[in-house]
């Protein structure tokens, strides 16, 4: 084993990982105030949440040791090795560019200063067509629930348990349409108006979500930061008891008005009125300038591939409000 060697294999591998951290700690629009907390934040989304980070760095060192070895066993010239190596330095670069890059803090140098009301021409171009359609969008979801209860959150995402409720048979609900770029067909069968505007490249992930009376949302972030959030009011029944705070910033909602948010700030929302407050929920892939916007709209496949997406998507059938009678 030669020392230099190993430590050249090992800054290749570790050197995007560390400057990830350290350009997240520097720029994130939220947390700069509160850094102990978001070193917690961090260590929790690396050990716990990104494994396969973890893996592909795994990987990436194996294939430079080997090439390493492929020299010092003289299998080939120095010229060689140098080339390989460098080429596997490239290689694990572009392997564990999507998950270093979209899912770490560096992503928060093309996050907005302000997370709330972003610019929805650019973030979400054609976003008149939702909010045009947004009357015949509200009967055809109050036709489904009819028929259908839409689901708690708690028990599609098993992760998520961040609501409160004054109320014990209130929750966080959801009618899903869209999970991973794979529309839940079970349910976007009952909405011709809106099913073809969902069918975008863009849209990863699309639901009603119904925030039923008492509950309140505790402050939260989103788990990917290639994603924007939009919001379009479909029953708000009372704006001034229903919000939405986006870094210190409160929003309300308003029927047929939608609004561009980044979920990465520190976010929570309330419905503090007597009737459910529904709006339809988009996640939409961030708009990034080339090669970032590439490689984003790459990653896409790695969601459509995700044994995890068809998991989930099975898990968010709406059962028949009769069943729950």
């Amino acid at each position: 084993m030669n020392l230099p060697w190993d430590l050249f294999a090992t800054a290749a591998v570790a050197t995007p990982a560390i400057a990830n951290l350290a350009f997240g700690f520097l720029f994130r629009g939220d947390g700069h105030k509160q850094p102990i907390a978001r070193l917690f934040r961090w260590f929790d989304r690396i050990t716990g949440h990104r494994a396969e980070m973890l893996a592909w760095l795994a990987i990436t060192w194996g294939l430079l040791r080997g090439l390493i070895w492929l020299h010092y066993s003289g299998g080939a010239s120095p010229a060689f090795a140098w080339g390989c190596t460098a080429a596997a330095a490239l290689l694990g670069l572009l392997i564990t560019y999507p998950v270093l890059l979209l899912t770490g803090p560096l992503f928060s140098l093309f996050s907005e200063r302000s997370g709330l009301d972003l610019n929805r021409d650019l973030y979400l171009p054609g976003h008149e067509a939702f909010e045009e359609a947004w009357q015949a969008i509200r009967s055809e979801y109050d036709a489904f629930c009819v028929l259908h209860l839409p689901v708690r959150l708690e028990a599609v995402l098993s992760d998520v348990n961040i609501e409160r409720s004054s109320k014990e048979t209130t929750h966080w609900r959801a009618v899903f349409l869209r999970i991973a770029h794979v529309e839940v067909a079970e349910h976007t069968r009952h909405f011709p108006t809106l099913r073809p505007l969902l069918e975008r490249d863009d849209i990863t992930n699309a639901m009603f979500s119904v925030l039923q009376p008492g509950v309140e949302l505790l402050p939260h972030r989103g788990y990917f930061k290639g994603f924007v959030r939009y919001h379009l009011g479909v029953h708000v029944p009372a704006p001034e008891q229903t919000g939405l705070i986006v870094a210190g910033e409160t929003y309300h909602w308003s029927e047929g008005v939608g609004i561009v948010f980044d979920d990465m700030f520190v976010h929570s929302a309330y419905n503090h009125s007597e009737l459910p407050r529904v709006v339809l929920f988009l996640d939409v892939l961030r708009p990034l300038p080339r090669p970032f916007g590439f490689v984003l709209r790459a990653f896409r496949w790695y969601f459509r591939l995700n044994p995890t997406g068809a998991f989930l998507r099975r898990r968010a059938i709406a059962p028949l409000a009769a069943d729950e009678a």
